[in-house]
């Protein structure tokens, strides 16, 4: 189940953007899942860099304590991530000419998911 309160980005990603600052307290020592969906990878050559950063403050970033490998077609992914820290933001750098990625979802999801078929 995905809590609206988690979600750090769900919108047309077309260009590089940031997300805001999620004030969650540090993250559990067993970590929490980072869900990313992508609806399509379109334009020539798409590329997604993801990566998930912390911070104290809520305004400057102290660590990236998750990064996915670069992203190139539509899919669901997954990252588990922790953090001693208060805040996290979601950074997603674009590459390619003209490149869509659809209304990406991005949010960080609490407890042990098995996916079917992982």
């Amino acid at each position: 189940m995905r809590d609206s309160n988690l979600v750090l980005w769900n919108a047309a990603l077309t260009a590089t953007g940031n997300s805001g600052w999620l004030a969650w307290g540090p993250l559990p020592a067993e970590g929490v899942d980072l869900w990313l969906i992508v609806p399509q990878a379109t334009g020539t050559t798409p590329t997604l860099d993801p990566k998930l950063e912390d911070g104290d403050d809520g305004t400057n970033a102290v660590n990236i304590i998750g990064q996915l490998k670069q992203i190139t077609a539509a899919g669901f992914y997954r990252m588990r991530v922790t953090s001693p820290r208060d805040y996290v933001k979601l950074t997603l750098t674009v590459g390619g000419t003209t490149p869509n990625f659809g209304t990406v979802w991005a949010g960080l999801v609490a407890g042990p998911f098995k996916i079917a078929g992982e």
